[in-house]
């Protein structure tokens, strides 16, 4: 449904009175670049952890600040809700339960293939879920693997015709789309898919049945900045693995080290390129397999 009011001038009261007007049926909160322009903010949000408790979102006023603020607990707003922040974006169930960025990714290429009938692969990074490789596959279709930063998603959608591209951080596009992030399009995109399909639990739950499950841990790793060149050698130049308890199919040295498994699961190190951070990357089936493989990680840098 599209809500329109014609009141007060300040685009909080206006929020507000769309609330109102819609009641039950109220399903998103749409955020434009443009006039009448809205950003979301979380009010103490823990973004590391995005299951729990959290005051809800502040809707700010970007053109005249002056005209204050409105909260409103999201839990009571909408289910579900997609909430855009700048390039990315992040989503919650119709139970306020996070959905990550790597599960988005999931629903909306096999929503735009198998629903909309948008034929051709997928683009993703070093770091992304695997899932993805199998859904393609099942469409007949390739997953290409691309090096970590935005450019190269963009450059692999154009290169292989690609459907829809996207990173683990929260970053997607599609074919014809622009060539960057725009959590606009992808929190519309995601409005349309659970408009046209329902619940997206039972999505993801039939994903799961089908292609199994892929859990992702992450390790962000602060190191001496005099220790980079001697971890950089021990990854790069003397390409040293840890001992896993795992059968390792290849090595790529692409960008940073990963390592694939034999079940699809895999690890990858990296140097940040934004911050003064290790990076290690793990999935497998569940949780407690993909940080086993961070530890030996660890213990081969000593960090």
């Amino acid at each position: 449904h599209t809500f329109e009011y014609a009141g007060p001038a300040s685009k909080s009261d206006a929020i507000h009175a769309m609330i109102e007007k819609a009641g039950d049926e109220f399903q998103t909160l749409v955020d434009y670049f443009e006039n009448p322009t809205f950003y979301f903010e979380f009010c103490s949000a823990n973004i590391d952890n995005l299951t729990s408790q959290y005051s809800g979102i502040k809707m700010k006023d970007v053109n005249d600040p002056a005209t204050g603020t409105y909260d409103y607990n999201i839990m009571n707003v909408m289910n579900p809700i997609p909430v855009s922040f700048h390039d990315y974006i992040l989503k919650q169930d119709e139970n306020g339960n996070y959905i990550d960025a790597n599960q988005i990714l999931c629903l909306l290429y096999y929503y735009l293939h198998a629903h909309k009938g948008w034929n051709g692969p997928v683009v993703r990074n070093l770091a992304t879920t695997h899932m993805l490789d199998k859904i393609a596959e099942s469409f007949g279709e390739e997953c290409h693997e691309v090096p970590i930063g935005f450019k190269y998603i963009s450059a692999g959608i154009d290169q292989y015709d690609a459907v829809l591209g996207g990173e683990s951080s929260g970053g997607l596009t599609v074919r014809g789309h622009i060539h960057g992030k725009d959590s606009i399009y992808a929190a519309s995109l995601f409005i349309e898919m659970v408009c046209a399909l329902g619940s997206p639990t039972k999505m993801l739950r039939e994903l799961e049945e089908r292609f199994g499950t892929f859990e992702m841990v992450e390790a962000n790793l602060e190191f001496p900045a005099e220790r980079k060149p001697e971890i950089q050698k021990t990854l790069m130049v003397d390409k040293k693995l840890p001992d896993f308890d795992a059968d390792v199919v290849r090595v790529s040295y692409e960008d940073g080290c990963k390592v694939y498994f034999s079940d699809d699961s895999f690890v990858i190190c990296r140097f940040s390129g934004t911050e003064p951070l290790l990076r290690i990357f793990a999935e497998a089936s569940d949780a407690a397999r993909a940080a086993a493989y961070i530890t030996p990680f660890r213990k081969l840098l000593d960090i």
